[in-house]
């Protein structure tokens, strides 16, 4: 019997040729309901906030959150707050909270899985990596392994420069040899540096 709202009810007890016949009244509590949001995903020792907010009732709360601590993830973290940070590990960790309404004293559980993805492994493409340019000319590199790159060119530490985005880029190489650095990000964000650092000029010939 799981009555689904609040009211009158009655129950007739047979033992025999006897009937008990009884009349009650039943309160049916509702459960908190909540709104999880939060990183489904985040950067290999990079960390999220976990946060539910309860849509059904305002009153005070209590949130029981389960292996939320690295150190020890058998031990719960009891709080009043609708909030949680997590530094989540492996390939994917799955979080949970109970919410307990304290004026109804019902809970309801919501569990929240957040996968660890790892940085983008960027690969240059060594044939036009290596290229060695004529002087006062282009020499272009191509790289692939992530999502979204940028350029810089760090020949000079205190004067880095950006020199634009994407898959591909040509490069001014003058006379001395010029040093590259390609950030790429994935879908989330999650980073990793390449080092392009072989354009060097090729002397012009000499007749």
């Amino acid at each position: 019997f799981r009555p689904d709202a609040s009211g009158n009810y009655a129950v007739d007890i047979e033992s025999g040729v006897c009937v008990d016949h009884y009349d009650f009244h039943l309160d049916v509590k509702n459960a908190p309901q909540a709104y999880p949001s939060y990183d489904k995903a985040v950067c290999d020792g990079g960390s999220t906030v976990l946060n539910v907010a309860v849509i059904n009732e305002s009153g005070d709360m209590t949130y029981v959150w389960s292996n939320v601590n690295p150190k020890n993830p058998t031990k719960d973290s009891i709080t009043t707050t609708p909030s949680m940070k997590v530094y989540p590990s492996g390939e994917k960790t799955v979080y949970s909270v109970r919410i307990t309404s304290e004026a109804t004293k019902c809970s309801s559980v919501y569990d929240m899985p957040v996968e660890v993805r790892p940085a983008p492994v960027i690969v240059i493409d060594k044939t036009l990596g290596e290229l060695e340019p004529c002087i006062n000319s282009n020499g272009e590199v191509y790289v692939e392994g992530a999502s979204t790159y940028n350029w810089y060119d760090i020949t000079d530490t205190a004067n880095v420069r950006l020199l634009g985005y994407g898959a591909s880029k040509k490069i001014y190489v003058a006379d001395t040899t010029v040093k590259i650095k390609v950030v790429g990000y994935d879908a989330i964000g999650c980073q990793s540096v390449a080092i392009v650092d072989s354009l060097k000029p090729t002397p012009d010939p000499v007749f």
